[in-house]
């Protein structure tokens, strides 16, 4: 799990997606904070030395921090030949918002291509008959849990653009320890005349984030 930490109204976070097969990486920004040396420290052996470190405090206004915790990467899979993906359930891979006073919701997402491993994304349903040359490919979708039991019926397919989420607009994830379940679901497909490695996992793809308040 990775948190994730900013002073303004969005941060963007990243989690990886490998197929053996894993899933999303976050970019964050945190609190200035930091330290500068004293490097006049001196004395001798006899008298010995001594330095002092000044403390310096600055305010933060907690109705304008936003502070989540994301799974940093997931691994689900797909059959060696190609077709659906079997993902972790989305009380496993879930968004906790660790705000203490900002409500947060999902605005955006985008799907990045793991290219230097010559995936690429998808938008349609990928089979064992729907094989490329010269790419592996992966579709995701994306839903998001409506109750412990439940997972909402509008699902959204990630084009490789920066998607807007509209089937999580109503979907808060409340300050204090609010949790939303995300379902991730799609499938994927080798390259014509191979097969997915069954012995290891590799990097498909990367989904990053836009987090707002709500």
């Amino acid at each position: 799990m990775k948190k994730m930490t900013k002073t303004f109204g969005v941060v963007a976070a990243s989690a990886a997606l490998a197929l053996g097969c894993a899933m999303p990486a976050f970019a964050a920004d945190s609190l200035t904070v930091g330290v500068g040396a004293d490097n006049n420290v001196t004395g001798t052996d006899a008298d010995g030395a001594s330095g002092s470190t000044v403390v310096n405090l600055y305010g933060v206004d907690s109705s304008k921090q936003i502070k989540a915790v994301i799974p940093i990467d997931m691994t689900v899979s797909a059959p060696k030949t190609g077709g659906a993906l079997t993902c972790p359930t989305p009380g496993a891979y879930k968004i906790t918002n660790q705000s203490s006073d900002v409500d947060i919701k999902l605005t955006k997402a985008q799907a990045k291509a793991n290219t230097d491993g010559q995936w690429q994304i998808s938008t349609s349903t990928l089979t064992a008959d729907s094989l490329d040359t010269t790419y592996k490919k992966i579709q995701l979708i994306l839903a998001p849990q409506t109750d412990e039991f439940g997972v909402s019926a509008a699902t959204l397919t990630l084009t490789g653009a920066e998607d807007t989420l509209t089937n999580f607009d109503s979907h808060t994830i409340a300050a204090d320890g609010g949790e939303l379940g995300i379902e991730l679901s799609g499938s994927a497909s080798p390259k014509s005349g191979t097969q997915f490695d069954d012995s290891v996992s590799e990097k498909a793809a990367q989904i990053t984030y836009t987090i707002a308040k709500a």
